[in-house]
């Protein structure tokens, strides 16, 4: 793969063979991953694709994350977040939120966190054009925030409607949501409700 990208002659050709090598590295090879966004995010800057290059920082800043370089997470996720202020593309929008979602989980900022679930259950509640996986793991952190800081009326709904949202769009993952539920009733000691939804799992 790298000869065929060191013979690549069009910027299409070489954004096309960093991806195919980004995809071999990643997860495994974090840094080498690195290197092949910022070659696919200099050539999105040449052809002034504003989105692509928001989109590249939001990668890299998850790249970051996993070497736990806040730094670099901080400057990437502040730099995507510029690119894509204007853009129509709601499902990079929600990769930013849920990248800042989760820095701040990681700096136990947690009602800064929420405030980026938040923002993408928003967007899937106006019918933005996103991925269900953000909104499923915008569910999720929010459960999570609100049980950790004891806010058990805010978990309470979290959890049900995490619940209500798995019902109709991954029926396959109901059981991991019953889990959550049976969780949250045991942390509040209501033994009998918490029984009930493990029977469900």
């Amino acid at each position: 793969m790298k000869k065929k990208l060191s013979l690549a002659k069009t910027d299409d050709e070489k954004i096309a063979g960093n991806k195919k090598l980004f995809s071999t590295y990643y997860p495994k090879n974090v840094d080498s991953s690195i290197v092949y966004v910022k070659n696919m995010m200099s050539l999105f800057e040449k052809k002034k694709d504003v989105n692509k290059q928001g989109e590249m920082h939001l990668v890299l800043a998850e790249l970051y994350l996993v070497k736990a370089d806040f730094n670099l997470l901080d400057f990437h996720l502040k730099k995507g977040e510029q690119f894509l202020e204007n853009s129509s593309d709601y499902n990079s929008k929600a990769m930013l939120n849920h990248m800042f979602a989760l820095s701040n989980v990681y700096k136990k900022n947690n009602d800064e966190a929420s405030k980026y679930f938040q923002k993408n259950i928003k967007y899937y509640r106006e019918g933005k054009d996103i991925s269900k996986h953000f909104v499923m793991f915008a569910y999720q952190g929010l459960f999570s925030n609100s049980y950790t800081q004891s806010k058990f009326s805010d978990t309470y709904e979290a959890a049900n409607t995490y619940v209500n949202f798995v019902k109709k769009n991954y029926p396959d993952k109901l059981n991991q949501a019953y889990l959550v539920l049976g969780s949250f009733y045991i942390g509040t000691k209501n033994h009998d409700k918490a029984i009930d939804s493990f029977k469900k799992v």
